[in-house]
């Protein structure tokens, strides 16, 4: 964050970037525009100094309107932070092509549940109780994730509760995805261009010869307009298992399952 002096907030933002019982690593740009590395921290009577090198204790205090602005460190993501980010760039993706609207939808509420929630029903709907048989365990945990939130379960015909796993089980860390990827770079840009093109005209497609490209991994990718979905793989040559993707638009996967 760029802090200028001339903010007319400048000394409350100020305050509240210092920590209370702590210090804080900052650059300061001075009027003539040379930058100097400083530790900020409070004194005794209360206001924010400019601490001395190798002294924990002492400082001094500077007039603010000598220097043009004080860049403060970018605060590290959290976990939620990751989360988020990482499933929204899912989402813009997925509304952007249009494909997979279960999935779109889904993101949507596990966004406005949030990480936490999800977690705590993920984690009891890994409880088992052995002293009950599998069908009254499994309605007790989704019992108990509708108190946390009952969007993260759903309702069978006969009104028994189960737990919605496309959110709790898929959703509780952050989302993988990576760029789609089919062999060396001429046939990469050839194949990410027929995707393109078949997406944009929903016209169906199955990448590579019998709709495989070996590589490091027997590579293949299809979409079917009729469904408005999209699979990428990547299976170990010649095995038929491997790493399984939802294909988020023309140019990127999200990670589904390992088989």
């Amino acid at each position: 964050m760029i802090l200028e002096t001339t903010n007319p907030d400048f000394m409350n933002i100020l305050s509240a970037q210092v920590p209370k019982y702590g210090k804080v690593k900052v650059k300061l740009v001075d009027n003539d525009g040379i930058t100097t590395s400083h530790r900020l921290g409070w004194s005794s009577g209360g206001y924010v100094m400019v601490m001395h090198e190798r002294r924990k204790r002492y400082g001094f205090y500077v007039t603010w309107s000598s220097f043009k602005c004080i860049i403060f460190p970018e605060k590290k993501a959290t976990e939620n932070d990751k989360w988020v980010r990482s499933w929204t760039n899912v989402l813009n993706r997925l509304e952007k092509s249009g494909l997979w609207e279960e999935v779109a939808s889904d993101v949507r509420t596990a966004l406005d549940v949030g990480l936490d929630k999800i977690k705590q029903a993920y984690n009891i709907d890994n409880e088992y109780d052995n002293s009950i048989d599998y069908t009254e365990n499994n309605n007790r945990q989704a019992i108990k994730i509708q108190a946390i939130d009952a969007r993260l379960v759903g309702s069978r015909e006969d009104g028994t509760l189960y737990t919605d796993t496309s959110i709790v089980w898929y959703m509780n860390k952050e989302a993988k995805v990576k760029k789609m990827h089919f062999g060396k770079k001429w046939l990469n840009d050839k194949e990410l261009e027929d995707i393109a093109n078949a997406l944009e005209n929903k016209l169906p497609i199955q990448v590579g010869t019998d709709g495989r490209i070996t590589g490091g991994y027997d590579v293949s990718y299809n979409y079917q307009p009729e469904d408005n979905k999209a699979w990428y793989r990547e299976e170990y040559r010649g095995m038929g298992n491997g790493h399984y993707y939802l294909a988020l638009d023309a140019t990127h996967a999200l990670f589904y399952e390992d088989d």
